[in-house]
C-alpha cells in the first residue's frame, strides 16, 4: 500500500496543476483496504490463531502438517478467503484502470467547452489571450497553453477551497497571477498572489497551493538545462 501512495505522489509530480478524476482512484482505494480486511478477519487471522494454538499445544511440526491443515474447519476458513481476495482484486484493477486513464488523458477531469480565451499548444508567433475569465471561470478547467524543449506554460484554474498539495517542478517556475486570490507554501514560507503579482521558484522547490478565492494563473516551467 506504500508503494501504491508513492507511485501517485510520484505521478502527480510527474503531471502538476491538472484536476484527476479520482472516482475509479476512491473506488480502488476502499476495495483494497476492505479486501485486505476481509481476508484477514475471515481467513488469515483465524488460521494464525489456530495455527499458534496447535504449535503451543503438539509443536510446530504438527501446526504444519496435513493432518491439522486438511481439517474441515481449516478448508473452510482457506476457502473464506475468496470475498476479500475479490474485492482487493477488483480495486488492483481498478488502480490499472486509473493509471492507464492518465495516459490517455481519460482520467483528467474534462476541460470545459466554454474555453474560447486560450490556444492550448500554441504556435511560435501565435497569440495567445490570458485575459481574465471573469464570471466563467467556475465552468473553465486548467489548460496548457505552449510548449517547447525549453519550457512549457500552463493556465491552472482554481476554485475557491481547492489545494494542490505539495510538489516539485523539475525546473525553475515562473507564477503569474491573473485574477483571484492563492496561496503558496514553501518550505515554511507562505505568499499570497491577487492579480497583478508573480512569483518565482528554483527547480525542485517543494510547494503546495491553495485557493482563497477563485483563481487563474499562469505557471510556466522552464527546461532543467542540466
Amino acid at each position: 500500500m506504500l508503494g501504491i501512495g508513492l507511485m501517485l505522489i510520484c505521478l502527480r509530480v510527474l503531471i502538476p496543476g491538472i484536476e484527476w478524476k479520482d472516482g475509479m482512484l476512491r473506488f480502488s482505494f476502499w476495495s483494497l483496504n476492505i479486501g485486505l480486511a476481509t481476508m484477514c478477519l475471515l481467513s488469515l487471522l483465524p488460521v494464525g490463531l489456530m495455527q499458534t494454538s496447535a504449535s503451543v499445544e503438539h509443536g510446530y511440526w504438527y501446526a504444519r502438517s496435513s493432518e491439522f491443515m486438511q481439517t474441515d474447519l481449516m478448508q473452510t476458513l482457506k476457502w473464506m478467503r475468496i470475498p476479500g481476495d475479490t474485492i482487493f482484486f477488483l480495486g488492483a484493477v481498478a488502480l490499472v484502470i486509473f493509471v492507464a486513464g492518465l495516459k490517455t488523458d481519460i482520467r483528467f477531469a474534462e476541460r470545459s467547452k466554454a474555453q474560447p480565451m486560450s490556444i492550448p499548444h500554441a504556435r511560435s508567433g501565435e497569440v495567445i489571450d490570458i485575459q481574465p475569465l471573469g464570471a466563467v471561470i467556475s465552468d473553465t478547467s486548467t489548460s496548457m497553453l505552449a510548449k517547447t524543449d525549453a519550457f512549457e506554460t500552463i493556465r491552472i484554474v482554481m476554485n475557491a477551497g481547492k489545494e494542490l498539495p505539495e510538489h516539485r517542478a523539475p525546473g525553475t517556475i515562473l507564477v503569474q497571477c491573473i485574477e483571484g486570490h492563492v496561496e503558496f507554501n514553501m518550505s515554511g514560507k507562505t505568499a499570497e498572489l491577487t492579480a497583478g503579482k508573480m512569483i518565482w521558484l528554483p527547480p525542485a522547490e517543494p510547494h503546495a497551493v491553495r485557493c482563497i478565492e477563485d483563481a487563474s494563473f499562469l505557471v510556466t516551467i522552464l527546461a532543467d538545462r542540466n
